[in-house]
């Protein structure tokens, strides 16, 4: 049955970052859906899923449980304009390739730290009012 009429959005990524013919489709979820419930959810998509495959012939390479009310499959661009027809998807997004920058360095500085902080980072007096970390523990 039909949970919406309205066509799928796609959303657009980086080029350079887009994983060819890969695309994460999220499903409309129905009101009569409880979110809440993991399992409730994994098994709407599983078989939302199953129908893509069916209908549209796309390769699911991965299901996201409960997590995500979607999955992840490859597909060709004539599945792609089919998919956007497909009442049952609120979305597709192309898959893309996503990296971490760490918000923490290997080292660094704190301005007027706590007594101990500042004891432990130099052995002479008197203190600096500075503490310098090093995560290897060098010179400490």
């Amino acid at each position: 049955t039909s949970v919406n009429a309205q066509a799928a959005k796609i959303l657009s990524v980086e080029s350079n970052k887009a994983i060819d013919d890969q695309y994460i489709v999220v499903f409309t979820t129905p009101s009569v859906l409880n979110v809440k419930d993991s399992k409730a959810v994994a098994a709407f998509a599983n078989k939302q899923a199953k129908a893509l495959q069916n209908k549209h012939n796309v390769s699911i390479t991965k299901e996201f449980g409960g997590v995500l009310n979607g999955v992840v499959i490859n597909a060709s661009a004539k599945q792609l304009k089919g998919l956007l027809n497909n009442p049952n998807i609120d979305y597709i997004e192309q898959d893309q390739v996503v990296t971490v920058t760490p918000a923490i360095t290997a080292s660094g500085d704190q301005a007027n730290p706590t007594w101990g902080l500042d004891r432990v980072d130099q052995r002479n007096l008197p203190l600096n009012s500075n503490y310098h970390y090093d995560f290897d523990g060098t010179g400490v």
